[in-house]
């Protein structure tokens, strides 16, 4: 994926100045999607626990829900050595072009970076939220992932758009229902 990124260097300056006394203890960050649709809303406890948020206008969406890496050889809590946050446009080229043979999607996205050298990268799109864990390798030496954890903690009457199919393989376009969260069972 090609991405580019634009943040001035003013702006880079001011949110290093801003953002940067709050790592190394209990801190709270927040991150918007390029419309203001979507925020997101990540905290890092003073023990080294990892949450997110994800709220669609004023209405929650995920309540807060734990999102943790660790790493072989590593102890269970990492402090924040430092907090990036940037707006870019991702550029891509679908496998089975359609309308468009390249595409193009704008976000914002926060970078927290472990004094471990995890990354954890958060973007928001107008259509919702990605994260992935990052790990430094660049030494040769190889990282051992003991164990990953994501949690979902949808809010209370919460809707989801699920497609109703009966078999494994789907077709293309099947027909989706709006079905309340509260009605799942796990």
């Amino acid at each position: 994926v090609d991405s580019v990124y634009r943040m001035t260097p003013i702006a880079a300056t001011l949110f290093t100045l801003v953002v940067c006394p709050q790592v190394g203890h209990a801190a709270k960050w927040s991150v918007h999607s390029p419309s203001d649709r979507l925020s997101a809303e990540i905290a890092v406890t003073e023990n080294g626990g990892i949450s997110y948020a994800l709220a669609l206008g004023q209405k929650t969406v995920i309540e807060p829900s734990a999102i943790g890496l660790k790493l072989k050889g590593s102890g269970d809590a990492a402090a924040v050595a430092s907090v990036e946050k940037q707006a870019g446009v991702s550029s891509y080229t679908p496998v089975i072009p359609r309308k468009r043979s390249r595409g193009e999607e704008a976000f914002e996205e926060l970078l927290v970076r472990f004094e471990d050298s995890r990354v954890l990268r958060f973007r928001l799109y107008d259509q919702g939220l990605a994260y992935r864990w990052e790990l430094a390798g660049a030494d040769g030496s190889t990282t051992v992932v003991q164990d990953e954890t994501v949690s979902y903690e949808l809010a209370e009457n919460a809707n989801a758009w699920l497609p109703r199919e009966e078999a494994l393989i789907t077709g293309q376009e099947p027909v989706y229902e709006r079905l309340e969260v509260e009605g799942f069972s796990s």
